[in-house]
């Protein structure tokens, strides 16, 4: 993957460093540990029903991955050359889901002045399966 980086600059950089891939991967064991201990402190389906602290902590994440993300994506050359990442897609998708779960469903419920299962529904199996993807970023462990 490194080929496709810029040789130079601050993304290329940081995302080639050995630092910011053991950072990564210890947020990833971390996050996994989170999910086992997410799953015995919250009987919340989404995130805006849970406490403060698992709302912080699942909201920490996500920025971390935002951030690894910006990182990454700008220390490619050609950003058509993120598609040749598999890795990068695949974290691109758990992301997406990881920002619709923890923050566009919040603002949509607070801009609709109700709770997300009055607005989805109390049944939403989907996002059982999109806390079970998250576990696929072990993978990369």
């Amino acid at each position: 993957v490194f080929e496709y980086y810029h040789s130079t600059g601050f993304c290329q950089q940081i995302a080639k460093s050995q630092a910011f891939e053991s950072l990564t991967l210890a947020i990833i064991a971390l996050n996994a540990a989170w999910l086992a201990i997410e799953a015995d402190l919250n009987d919340e389906m989404v995130v805006t029903g849970a406490t403060s602290l698992v709302q912080v902590v699942e909201s920490f994440f996500c920025v971390y991955f935002t951030v690894e993300w910006v990182v990454r994506f700008g220390a490619f050359r050609n950003k058509r050359h993120v598609f040749k990442d598999m890795w990068f897609v695949f974290d691109s998708v758990l992301l997406l889901l990881m920002i619709c779960e923890i923050w566009v469903l919040a603002l949509l419920a607070n801009v609709m002045s109700k709770s997300v299962s009055a607005v989805f529904g109390s049944n939403t199996p989907i996002m059982r399966v999109v806390r079970l993807m998250k576990l696929g970023r072990i993978a990369r462990i």
